[in-house]
């Protein structure tokens, strides 16, 4: 079985074809793989990249709201602290309107609380003498009995100079207890 020339190169044909479709092949592999090797790099450059612009962008983003908080913040401690002036402007001006009214109702109580009493109602001058210093149920009896007594008077037109008198001091004494009502933070 001896091969002939033709044979052997026919066969040589055969194999360098082979060889060559193989070569081929295997060059179009060795490309593909170069090419994804390229891409693979450049896809890494390109993420580190995109991460390293997104961490920019988030750093810029960071310091614009901590920036914007920050202003917010401060400028509602300013509210805060112009708020505390204020209240503080408001509770002076309560100070002195109470220290006004304690002394207004210092220099009038004895007076009006005379010019109420009457001979004939025991129970309303005992209240009376003892007012500021009454009970939540003693004050509401008082002011039960001058609020009738008020009610009792003929139309202010008609009242003499003396009931007019009287009248004020009905409306300054029933004032008295409504302010001491007040301060018990109750109402009768």
């Amino acid at each position: 079985m001896a091969l002939t020339i033709p044979e052997i190169v026919s066969g040589g044909a055969l194999l360098l074809a082979i060889l060559s479709a193989i070569w081929q092949r295997f060059g179009v592999i060795l490309e593909i793989k170069k090419d994804q090797a390229s891409m693979s790099s450049s896809l890494q450059k390109e993420i580190a990249d995109s991460k390293s612009k997104c961490s920019d962008d988030i750093a810029v983003l960071k310091d614009n709201l901590l920036g914007q908080i920050s202003s917010q913040v401060n400028s509602l401690y300013t509210q805060l602290d112009n708020f505390s002036a204020r209240l503080a402007m408001i509770d002076n001006r309560m100070t002195k309107q109470e220290m006004k009214m304690d002394l207004f109702w210092g220099a009038v109580q004895d007076t009006v609380k005379d010019m109420l009493k009457q001979p004939i109602h025991l129970r309303k001058d005992d209240l009376l003498d003892r007012f500021p210093s009454l009970s939540y149920d003693e004050l509401c009896e008082l002011k039960s009995m001058l609020v009738q007594e008020k009610i009792s008077l003929p139309m202010v037109k008609t009242l003499t100079p003396d009931k007019k008198v009287y009248l004020i001091s009905l409306a300054l004494m029933l004032a008295g207890i409504d302010s001491r009502l007040i301060d018990m933070e109750t109402k009768c």
